[in-house]
Formats: structure tokens, C-alpha cells, sequence
């Protein structure tokens, strides 16, 4: 089972180096240092301030829609903020408050730090369909996440750990 062990061991290293660069900007308390940490995969400054303005909002609990529009439809946005500016646009739309589409918001950005741990292998269409992967991964678990925590608020720990009847 080399094969395994293999493919394991890359994720483990993958998952360090994102989680490390993600509690090192989390630490600066501004989105913006998230933001700007995914330059090296793609974002630009223009994406950068467009999606400080779509977190701004999502954040808020605000309507996105028209901030998505702006960031779908500008020229050069690159394929990591479009991608973005889409899951939080589609998010929105089923979120339940601003807790929802904030969770949904920070969930794809920080899903899309997995590309951080990437080798340079001086491929960056692979580096930054690794940070489109990974912001669609992170933004289903933090809004899958927080609908079941909230849902066990309602209910016990104990209830929906036994096994099914």
C-alpha cells in the first residue's frame, strides 16, 4: 500500500503549510492580509479590492449580488476571484443570515490557501486550479459545518451521535 502513503503524506504536508499561512494572517485581525496572501495565486490587486468589498458585504449579511456582477464581469478578473465572487454569490442565495454568508465568505477563502502548500513547479494553471478547488472544499465544509452546529444547538450531542434507529 505504498500508493497510500504516498498520496497521504502531501495532503498532510499541504494541509500544514495552508493552516499555518492561514493562522499567520488570521493573527493581523483584517481579511485583506487573507486576500492579499492569495496574490501568489492568482488574485490581483484589482480582485483584492473588489472582494474586500464583496467580504464587506457578505460579512454584513448584505446583499452580494451586484458586487458579484462587478467581479464576473470585469475583464481581467482572475479565474480565482470570479470563482469566489460565484460561490458567494450562489451561497448567498441559500444562507441563512449573515452567519451563513459570512461562514461562506471566509470558508472559500481560506479553502483556497490549499494551493499555498502547492511545490512550485512552475505550473500556475495547476496552482490556481487548486485554489479554485480548494475555495469550493472550504466553502462547503464551513457552511456545512456551521448548519449542523446550529442545528445541534437544538438538539443534543448525544441525539445525533447514536446510531440510527
Amino acid at each position: 500500500m505504498a500508493g497510500s502513503t504516498e498520496t497521504s503524506e502531501p495532503a498532510g504536508e499541504r494541509f500544514r503549510s495552508a493552516a499555518s499561512f492561514a493562522a499567520e494572517d488570521a493573527q493581523l485581525l483584517h481579511f485583506r492580509y487573507h486576500l492579499r496572501r492569495l496574490t501568489v495565486v492568482g488574485l490581483t490587486d484589482d480582485d483584492v479590492q473588489d472582494l474586500l468589498e464583496l467580504g464587506r458585504l457578505a460579512f454584513q449579511g448584505s446583499d452580494v449580488a451586484k458586487q458579484v456582477a462587478t467581479i464576473t464581469g470585469r475583464k481581467h478578473a482572475s479565474l480565482l476571484a470570479v470563482a469566489l465572487a460565484e460561490i458567494v454569490g450562489e451561497g448567498a442565495r441559500s444562507a441563512s443570515g449573515a452567519d451563513g454568508t459570512r461562514s461562506l465568505a471566509f470558508g472559500a477563502v481560506l479553502g483556497a490557501y490549499a494551493a499555498l502548500g502547492e511545490r512550485d513547479s512552475g505550473d500556475r494553471d495547476a496552482q490556481r486550479a487548486a485554489a479554485v478547488i480548494g475555495a469550493i472544499g472550504g466553502a462547503v465544509a464551513t457552511t456545512t459545518a456551521t448548519m449542523v452546529t446550529g442545528s445541534l444547538l437544538q438538539q443534543s450531542w448525544s441525539s445525533y451521535l447514536s446510531p440510527a434507529e
